[in-house]
């Protein structure tokens, strides 16, 4: 095994524990592995995210060191997406309320640009579609996992 992949299994290694520790609410344990996965990989978004979640945010450096790497060229909208949460959380710590939205809305229209669409067009509705009715609503609810269905008319 290379000096790469060697390295690239210890950071998968630490990060994993880290999730593991904030999963179980084991914050300082979460915050030191994050921590420590950043000093061999400083760009490793999975671990600018988790640490946002296990610490609370009391300056600005952690967020200004965020939105650097968010912003560097080439960097893919998914990691964008991780980066613009983690601010969001992390100016919400701050307090600063428009700034956290407008990373929360940074974020989500990343996450966006990365889901394919399969409609090109807007769907076209007829007036009889959006009119009013007296036609009675059909649905069919599942009384357990088998195929056995019950029949409920809403009118």
């Amino acid at each position: 095994m290379n000096d790469s992949m060697s390295q690239q299994l210890q950071l998968q290694n630490i990060l994993q524990r880290g999730m593991q520790a904030l999963s179980r609410g084991d914050i300082p344990q979460a915050s030191q592995c994050c921590q420590k996965a950043l000093k061999l990989k400083p760009d490793l978004v999975q671990a600018h995210w988790a640490l946002s979640g296990s610490n609370r945010a009391t300056d600005r450096q952690h967020i200004e060191e965020m939105d650097a790497l968010a912003g560097r060229q080439g960097q893919h909208p998914r990691a964008q997406a991780f980066y613009w949460y983690a601010m969001g959380k992390e100016l919400e710590d701050l307090q600063d309320w428009d700034a956290a939205f407008d990373a929360f809305s940074r974020g989500a229209g990343a996450r966006r640009s990365t889901i394919a669409s399969h409609i090109s067009q807007p769907v076209p509705t007829s007036a009889a579609a959006t009119a009013p009715t007296s036609a009675p609503i059909v649905i069919f609810v599942s009384r357990s996992p088998s195929t056995k269905y019950s029949l409920l008319s809403i009118t």
